[in-house]
């Protein structure tokens, strides 16, 4: 029974750990123009948020293997998709752009160490 109940926890505290990561591939589903609900719909729940008065920007992390993960950044401007890319979140606040509009959006990896 004991064995039983510390596999249940074990699953519940590593569902629990899934949010804000995402499969780049995902990314190539946002658009400019989107809202927060239909980002949402196809990243999932971002890992992270900030916001200002008139922009919101959501985060997620992309797995690289090894304990190094890469940020993915949304940025909104009036509840609407303004740009989007890779980013660092050690960096913010920072002025994301769309992608390919220049090299300053190369990948970031980041190491994260959780307990």
């Amino acid at each position: 029974m004991k064995q039983l109940l510390s596999i249940i926890i074990l699953a519940v505290l590593l569902v629990g750990c899934k949010t804000g990561w995402i499969n780049p591939s995902k990314m190539s589903k946002i658009s400019i123009g989107m809202t927060k609900p239909e980002v949402i719909k196809v990243l999932g729940t971002p890992h992270n948020a900030e916001a200002s008065q008139s922009s919101e920007t959501l985060w997620w992390l992309e797995d690289q293997g090894n304990w190094m993960h890469i940020y993915h950044f949304v940025k909104l401007t009036n509840g609407k998709v303004d740009s989007y890319g890779l980013g660092n979140e050690s960096q913010k606040p920072m002025q994301p752009t769309a992608p390919n509009s220049s090299s300053q959006n190369a990948p970031v990896v980041v190491p994260i160490f959780t307990r």
